[in-house]
This record gives structure tokens, sequence and C-alpha cells, in this order.
């Protein structure tokens, strides 16, 4: 079983928010994308998840050691797909297989 932590500045950020840990776990648990990003060394998991009754794209950034996930950030954002291709075109972020 993986165990999940929550940085001070993740806690900050979620509560800045209002985001629910149990929302950002399942963004983890089952992302539509899967980044590395290699500046911080985590990885970036992307999802659309129901939040407030509507839909909305979440990004989480956490850094994974073995059976253990500390989870540094995470943020909404409406132009994700346009994100996700400027990271990647910059190399910040690279893909990972699901």
């Amino acid at each position: 079983m993986v165990e999940i932590t929550v940085t001070r500045h993740a806690r900050a950020k979620l509560r800045e928010r209002a985001l629910p840990l149990d929302v950002v776990k399942r963004v983890i648990e089952a992302p539509n994308y899967r980044f590395y990003d290699v500046i911080s060394g985590g990885e970036v998991s992307i999802g659309e998840v129901e939040f407030r009754k509507t839909r909305i794209v979440l990004a989480v950034v956490f850094i994974r050691r073995g059976e253990r996930i500390s989870i540094v950030t995470a943020y909404p954002c409406s132009r994700m797909l346009e994100e996700i291709e400027r990271k990647k075109k910059s190399g910040r972020w690279t893909g990972l297989v699901s």
C-alpha cells in the first residue's frame, strides 16, 4: 500500500484552492496524463475530476520514493493541453507510460 504525505507547501495550496485531498488522490491514482518533470525530479499527474458539481482539470506534482508519495502541489488549469505542449516543447516534462 502506498503511503501519501503532503508537504507544507502543498497543504497551503490545497487550503488556498479549497481542494480536498481525496480529489488530489484520485488524479494520482487514475490520471489522464503522466509526466516526469526534469527540473524538479517529480512526477506530474493530470486528470479530469468532479469538484463542486463541475468537472475540472487538475495537475498534481509529487515525488515518489518507493512506496511513499509526497504531494508537492496541485492546481487546476483550464488550458491544460496548452500547458502540456509548452512544457513538453521546452523539455521540462517528458511523458511517462501509465
